[in-house]
């Protein structure tokens, strides 16, 4: 109960080390990346993110990401077996 409390009155912490993570960077780097991805990555501000699936030329889903705007890179949060071993 007080785990619970914390997490959702105050803050929490949680270990996502095995996640992969991608930076993209570069003057194209949000063309790129919107032609790409299922969502319009012209709309992520600099201190926002958003979801996207990355599709093959099928349709079919290959990767699922969180995509997170900074100043001069776009960084990609995406699934543990995408991580280097």
């Amino acid at each position: 109960a007080q785990e619970y409390h914390a997490a959702s009155q105050t803050v929490a912490l949680a270990d996502i080390s095995n996640r992969g993570r991608v930076e993209v960077a570069g003057a194209d780097r949000v063309k790129f990346l919107n032609n790409l991805s299922t969502n319009d990555v012209t709309k992520i501000a600099v201190g926002g993110g958003a979801e996207a699936f990355f599709l093959d030329a099928r349709g079919r889903i290959l990767e699922y990401a969180c995509l997170f705007g900074l100043p001069d890179s776009i960084w990609l949060d995406t699934q543990p077996q995408r991580a280097p071993l």
